[in-house]
């Protein structure tokens, strides 16, 4: 229980300023405000629910990692960036990898696909379920079960609930089988999306994934005979060229180095440091000497990469 100030969110009007109430709006912020007397702060009980396992979870991760790198397992694995300084965040503004280092839409994709990879193995291994259930559609039902549980340990955030509403659209045309194109999956998705969050519209995020997405869809070919190598560097630079004009419009700066860093860092957080976190945090609860050896790869892995994230970060020009 605390003795606070409140007022109504207010921002600028300052041209170019930033705009403090559409990201209020947003957010759901009705108020903001200070505490007038700390010293009468009443602690009334422990925390409860979800809120109480993740803090345990990051207590966990911080315990297994006795290194200043906990910082960053801790925020790939629950968006716990408490203690990434204003030093870190400079660095991944000038490389671009922002969106990489805390909770969003990228992880829920990545949990998702590994409760539809826990569904394959499992129909591998007992083909003869195959039988009574579809395994496709069991796949969708695990993806979105996984999905929905990663997206309610890291606190119902609005972009991983955005993610879950695109990934629920798209999986969901697949229990009723019904064909959809990449296409009629995306309007699908930002119809729902529309529907649950009106106010998303107020979301640089929002623009910069549904655009984002289109664009690739748009410009890539559609040939099956390409290359993995190609089909990736092409989809870099088409997704660097084309989001290069908004996310200048959103955030005023826009790094001259993200194409290459964006190019060694995204295939190293989807397949290396973001499934090792996971991983190891999954395998603490239950084996906590061998998470804990997981989890100190998973820095190990991140400091591997930090060095050159500031490195790149120093070049002139680099933002």
């Amino acid at each position: 229980r605390l003795r606070v100030k409140l007022r109504r969110p207010r921002g600028v009007l300052d041209p170019g300023g930033f705009d403090f109430e559409k990201l209020a709006l947003e957010r759901r912020i009705a108020a903001t405000g200070y505490v007038r007397a700390p010293e009468s702060a009443e602690k009334l009980g422990d925390t409860p629910g979800i809120d109480a396992l993740r803090a345990k979870l990051s207590a966990r991760i911080a315990a297994a990692i006795p290194s200043p790198s906990a910082r960053f397992v801790r925020a790939l694995a629950l968006g716990d960036t408490r203690d990434l300084t204003e030093s870190d965040w400079d660095t991944l503004r000038a490389t671009g990898l922002t969106h990489q280092i805390a909770i969003s839409g990228f992880h829920v994709g990545i949990v998702a696909s590994f409760g539809a990879l826990l569904a394959w193995l499992a129909y591998w291994l007992f083909p003869r379920v195959g039988l009574r259930w579809p395994r496709v559609q069991a796949q969708a039902v695990m993806a979105l079960l996984f999905g929905f549980g990663y997206t309610a340990l890291v606190g119902f955030e609005l972009p991983t609930v955005r993610t879950l509403l695109m990934i629920a659209a798209a999986l969901l045309a697949r229990l009723w089988r019904r064909p959809s194109s990449v296409s009629a999956s995306l309007a699908l998705a930002l119809a729902t999306m529309l529907i649950v969050d009106p106010l998303s519209v107020l979301a640089a995020g929002f623009w910069l994934s549904f655009a984002g997405v289109a664009w690739l869809v748009w410009c890539l070919p559609h040939d099956t005979t390409a290359g993995h190598v190609r089909m990736f560097l092409g989809a870099q630079g088409v997704a660097t060229l084309g989001l290069l004009p908004l996310t200048v419009w959103f955030f005023g700066q826009a790094s001259l180095v993200s194409p290459l860093t964006n190019l060694i860092g995204i295939p190293w957080f989807s397949l290396v440091v973001v499934p090792l976190s996971l991983l190891g945090l999954a395998i603490d609860l239950i084996v906590p000497s061998v998470g804990a050896l997981i989890l100190q790869l998973a820095a190990h892995a991140m400091d591997a990469l930090w060095w050159v994230l500031q490195h790149a970060a120093q070049w002139p020009g680099a933002m």
